[in-house]
């Protein structure tokens, strides 16, 4: 059996990552989706119990996590923050490792991945590749004031809050371009997956 390889996919906010992924899936490949693994374990039992433990019983509601109460206390405190990190991190990476198929290709869809890329290591998560799915800063300006509705002030400052997307372009060891539409970015996809060949 060949060994698997795991491909990550980032990018910045509005550069078309889950797009990249869900064409990926239409073409029949493995692709888990890390902020949907992070809300899965957020809804363990083990977990909850756990995250009240430390941020007591508000933490919860109605069986699920309180979002907003425990952001308000991470936010503030950066010990809690880190807590909050260890509980929840172990379990994330243990279940994306648990979905990674042997003998395939794997993508991992993570948008803080190069700020996450040390803790990854540490917890067994090495990647083979990373793409960066990069979309000029005009074009993400663009399509982020669109698809939230906000203005421009705050599409840039949200923008800003990240690494830079040319900083990632840089880091990235391939570069999927989506500047052109939906059918340009199939063929960058089709590109990219040639060269795994």
């Amino acid at each position: 059996m060949k060994p698997c390889k795991i491909i990550g996919i980032t990018g910045s906010i509005a550069t078309g990552k889950s797009q990249v992924s869900n064409i990926l899936r239409d073409l029949g490949y493995s692709v888990i989706d890390s902020d949907l693994v992070a809300r899965e374990v957020a809804e363990r039992e083990d977990i909850l119990g756990e995250i009240r433990k430390f941020f007591g019983d508000d933490a919860t509601l109605g069986g699920k996590l309180n979002r907003s109460y425990v952001r308000n206390i991470v936010f503030k405190d950066e010990e809690k923050l880190k807590i909050l990190n260890t509980i929840m991190h172990r379990t994330i990476y243990e279940t994306i490792l648990s979905r990674i198929k042997d003998g395939e290709i794997n993508f991992l869809d993570v948008p803080l991945l190069f700020e996450t890329l040390d803790e990854a290591k540490i917890y067994g998560l090495n990647y083979d590749e990373v793409w960066v799915v990069y979309s000029k800063p005009s074009i993400q300006l663009k399509r982020l004031m669109e698809r939230d509705n906000i203005s421009k002030t705050e599409a840039q400052r949200i923008i800003d809050s990240q690494i830079s997307i040319e900083k990632k372009r840089k880091l990235a060891d391939y570069v999927v371009e989506n500047n052109d539409g939906l059918e340009s970015l199939r063929k960058n996809v089709l590109k990219a997956l040639e060269r795994l060949k």
